[in-house]
Order: structure tokens, then sequence, then C-alpha cells
């Protein structure tokens, strides 16, 4: 069981580090401290892989990453008009704009909107403090829909970023001692893809264990043949 999990989670995707970041709570220093404890809680002897692997390492190729994507989007919308400001008319709401956009506040009227929008977006984002508690159900992409105005190309990343879907699979399908039918890296897939995959293995197999009695009557034929010239 050890070994199944050293396997399968040695390593974080980037995507779910980049996801990380876009919660308005955590981001960047909060992933780090993650990374960190994470390497140090499950794996502190590094027995996973003959490499060992390096938090500070990760944590930057999530960071290069991220301003990667952050720069292809802002290249792709940077110029589109801000979208409309949009208001809530609910007692929710306006408890949630109490919290969400406390520190946002103060820092909009030392700094321009027109300045906000521009290149100094991610870096507004990133020192930006959320106000919330642990417990609470923090709604993140309703953060991103009421800053959007704000943050008009983060919020298209937050909006995107989530939205890709992630292939999972039955614990016990996972760690199966039986082995899997496809790959161990194998997506969700459909039944009649897996079924169509199936079938193909098992004629592929049919073909071989065709080839090999075809192959093993002759092979003895010809033994017999040699051995009665032999004889005569």
């Amino acid at each position: 069981m050890k070994q199944k999990f050293l396997k399968y989670y040695s390593h974080i995707p980037h995507i779910y580090g980049i996801a990380f970041v876009l919660d308005p709570r955590y981001k960047l220093p909060y992933l780090a401290n993650c990374i960190d404890y994470y390497y140090a809680s499950f794996f502190p002897t590094q027995e996973f892989d003959d490499n060992l692997i390096d938090p500070k390492q990760e944590f930057n190729e999530v960071n290069n990453l991220f301003h990667q994507l952050y720069n292809e989007f802002h290249a792709q919308y940077g110029n589109a008009p801000p979208p409309m400001q949009r208001t809530s008319s609910s007692s929710k709401g306006k408890s949630f704009l109490k919290f969400a956009f406390g520190s946002l506040l103060k820092k909009s009227r030392a700094t321009p909107a027109t300045e906000q929008r521009s290149g100094n977006e991610l870096s507004l984002y990133l020192t930006l403090n959320v106000d919330y508690e642990v417990g609470d159900d923090f709604d993140v992409l309703k953060w991103w829909k009421e800053n959007e105005r704000t943050f008009p190309i983060l919020s298209k990343m937050a909006k995107q970023v989530p939205a890709m879907p992630i292939s999972t699979v039955a614990v016990e399908q996972e760690f199966s001692a039986a082995g899997n039918v496809v790959t161990d890296y194998r997506t969700r897939l459909s039944p009649s893809s897996l079924e169509t995959l199936v079938c193909f293995h098992d004629w592929l197999k049919a073909q071989r264990r065709t080839q090999e009695i075809t192959i093993t009557p002759t092979r003895h034929f010809m033994e017999e043949t040699t051995e009665g010239g032999e004889s005569d």
C-alpha cells in the first residue's frame, strides 16, 4: 500500500498549484509552505524516487508556469474593455463585500483603476489580503465574479483553470493487486472505448496464440522429418 502511494503521489501536478494560486485566500506564499509541508510530512526520507525532489524547485516551476499563463492571457485579453460592475442586493452579498473588499478598497484609493488593470494587476492580486475565517464556506468563483472588474485578466484565468476535467478512478480499482486493464495512468474512459480497447487487446493475444499453434506443429514436423531421414 505504501509503495502504491509513493508511486502515484510523489509529484504534484502543476495545474493543481496554479489553481491553488488562483484562490485569493492563499496565493504563492501559502503554496510554498504547503509544498514544503507536503514533502516533509509524507516523504521524509525521500524514498519515493531515485532522484530527490526539491520542494523549492517544485514551487519555482509552478510559479514560472503561473506567470507564463498570465502573460498569455494578458496578450490575448489585455486590450479588452473591463466588464460591467455587478451589484448584489441581498444581505448575504453585503456581508461578502465587507470581508472580501476590505483590503482591496484601501489599496484602490491609492492606485488609479487604469493602473490596476495594466501590468500591475498581477502584483496587486499577489499582495492582496483577503479577510476570511477558517471554516467559512468561501466561494472562490463568486469572489472572482465580484472582482472581475478589478482583475479582468486573472478572473478569466480563474474561470478556465478550475474548469479543466480531472480524471479519477475508484480507490479500490487504483490500488488493486490484480493490476490495471489499460495503463497505470489511464483516463476515465467511456464504456464503449474501454470495450474497444479490451477487445483489441484480446484480439492481439489471440493472434499471438494462433501463430504459436501454427509454428509449433511445423517445427515438430520438421524435427520428426529430419530424425526420420537420418534414421533411414
